[in-house]
Order: structure tokens, then C-alpha cells, then sequence
């Protein structure tokens, strides 16, 4: 039975069409159930308002988290639970004027090999104007506050579970089709730009 989950977020990124989205990889050492994503769905939206929301403006709204547990085989994700979705109905708090919406702040997510199959990062929405100098760098005590409130949000998620057990922030290669234990989660330096795409 599976013992790895996906988490996916979908984000209005000001009034684009298109939805942006941040998916992590999570392991368990028990077979995940409908009652555990359940949890992990209500433990996310939540601490989101209360960790996230803080570090980004109106403009960001996170609309939708949806999970499902699964296995790798052929180099794909084999859905085995799910997938299970709630809605989220608040928006950024942080105020100020928002980065154009197809900037993004990037987290890279390390273990303890570096490789492409060995890091993960997601592609958080864009902050405010006044977190980002002229030349594209993001203001170091931005860049602290958010890359704790990152870690806190995971954190909260990793202790989700309706059993005494605990999720493990993981990356997952496809390819590989290896599980590595998150070591570290950093907030990039600079501004990254990501195309947004029309939902499926």
C-alpha cells in the first residue's frame, strides 16, 4: 500500500485565467488513508493563513489543495487514494503592491546528495514591491521571514496525521525512482519568472 503523498496548491495570481500551483512530496512508515489526507488538506489550508498569507499581498490568493496518496512505477506516479480537495478562501494579508503576477519566489528543496533527482523547489507566488531591491534581489529580512514561515508551514504539515506517526518532507524522483529526506528548504536570492498556465 502507498506510503507516499502528493500536496498540490492552485493560486489566483492576481485576475490572470491562469492558475499557478506548488506541489510537495511527503513519505509515511504506514499505509496512508483517506482520514490522513484529510488531516494533511486541513492542517495545510490553515496554517497557510497563519504562516503564509502574512508574506504575500492581496493579490495571491491560494483557491484550491488537493492530495492524493500514491506509489512510483514506470517512472510515473500510480494514484492509489484520492485524489481529495478542499477550497481556501482567503488571501494574501501582507498588503502593499504586488511583483508583476508571472514573477515568483522561488524555494529550492535540498537532501543530502546534489543532483537534479536529488532537489525539488516550488514556485511560490509573487511578493510584495518593497521585498525586492532594484536588481532583482530579494530583501535579506524578507528572505528570512518568509524561508521560516515556509518551514513552520511544512513543519505543521509533517505533523498532520491522525496516528502517532509522522509525514517526512520528501523529494521524489520519477526517473530514479528514489524518495530522499528534505535536509534544508531555501528561499532564492533573486526573482524568478514562471509561465503560467490555463488549469486542466
Amino acid at each position: 500500500m502507498a506510503t507516499l503523498m502528493h500536496l498540490k496548491l492552485l493560486f489566483q495570481i492576481a485576475q490572470l485565467p491562469e492558475m499557478a500551483s506548488i506541489g510537495l512530496d511527503f513519505e509515511s512508515n504506514f499505509t496512508v488513508i483517506t482520514a490522513h489526507m484529510n488531516d494533511v488538506l486541513t492542517r495545510a489550508s490553515d496554517q497557510w493563513k497563519v504562516k503564509m498569507e502574512p508574506r504575500f499581498p492581496a493579490s495571491s490568493n491560494l483557491k484550491k489543495l488537493f492530495v492524493y496518496s500514491y506509489a512510483i512505477a514506470g517512472g510515473k506516479r500510480v494514484i492509489e487514494e484520492g485524489p481529495i480537495e478542499i477550497n481556501h478562501t482567503a488571501a494574501g494579508s501582507g498588503g502593499g503592491t504586488a511583483l508583476p503576477p508571472q514573477n515568483s519566489i522561488v524555494v529550492t528543496h535540498r537532501t543530502n546528495l546534489s543532483s537534479r533527482r536529488t532537489r525539488g523547489r516550488v514556485y511560490l507566488p509573487p511578493s510584495g514591491t518593497t521585498q525586492v531591491a532594484e536588481n532583482g534581489t530579494i530583501q535579506s529580512a524578507y528572505r528570512a521571514q518568509l524561508q521560516t514561515s515556509y518551514n513552520q508551514w511544512v513543519e505543521e504539515i509533517q505533523n498532520a496525521a491522525s496516528v502517532p506517526q509522522t509525514f517526512t518532507h520528501v523529494v521524489a524522483s520519477l526517473t530514479g525512482g528514489t524518495v530522499r529526506k528534505v535536509t534544508a528548504r531555501e528561499v532564492n536570492s533573486r526573482v524568478d519568472t514562471q509561465r503560467r498556465r490555463l488549469p486542466k
